[in-house]
């Protein structure tokens, strides 16, 4: 039994790779899709029904803010993932490499993936946030861009802090221990976990 449960992973594993190496953008859009659907749902169920008190009104799933998360996960953190982690990060990389070949000594492993969260953290960070914020509340406030962006100003420095306390972790795991081809498929992962768990949609 244990064996036919295995092997079945690991068929569908190698099914899954294989269509990620041939339809990249597409499969990381749609696996993103679920993931940030899947966290929202598990906010709801699990965390915020722990403090819900109407016990006359018991917490029901709110499908518009699912389906909210999961549009985020399609059209953001998919297409995000992929072309960031397929094509940007290699390509900065490389630049460093080229131009300050011995700015720090011999690149290791290690300094590559330091380097690679200095530039994500601290000089990517405020555009890369304020796009996701700007996206998820523009489909929040359903196009209302002047409360979108009164909302913008108001949660991007706390996104942004969050952002330092969590994501340098994930970021460090990502670089120093997943293949780049699988790196946006946990980015999304991490990034859903984390968007449902504190529910700014």
């Amino acid at each position: 039994m244990f064996s036919a449960i295995f092997n079945g992973l690991k068929n569908l594993a190698t099914l899954y790779n294989s269509t990620l190496m041939k339809y990249p953008l597409r499969t990381s859009m749609i696996t993103a899709s679920g993931i940030y659907g899947a966290g929202d749902y598990m906010s709801q169920i699990f965390i915020e029904k722990k403090f819900w008190n109407d016990k006359e009104n018991p917490l029901t799933p709110n499908w518009e803010r699912f389906l909210k998360m999961c549009t985020v996960g399609l059209i953001w953190s998919g297409p995000f993932g992929y072309f960031w982690f397929w094509k940007f990060n290699p390509m900065y990389i490389r630049f460093i490499l080229r131009w300050f070949p011995n700015l720090i000594g011999k690149w290791t492993t290690t300094k590559r993936v330091i380097a690679s969260l200095i530039i994500d953290n601290f000089l990517f960070v405020w555009p890369v946030q304020g796009l996701k914020c700007f996206l998820t509340q523009l489909l929040s406030t359903r196009f209302d861009l002047g409360e979108t962006w009164r909302r913008v100003k108001t949660l991007l420095m706390p996104t942004v802090y969050m952002s330092w306390a969590y994501f340098p972790i994930q970021r460090a795991l990502i670089y120093s221990l997943i293949p780049v081809t699988l790196r946006g498929v946990f980015n999304s992962a991490g990034s859903g976990l984390y968007s449902g768990v504190y529910s700014y949609v």
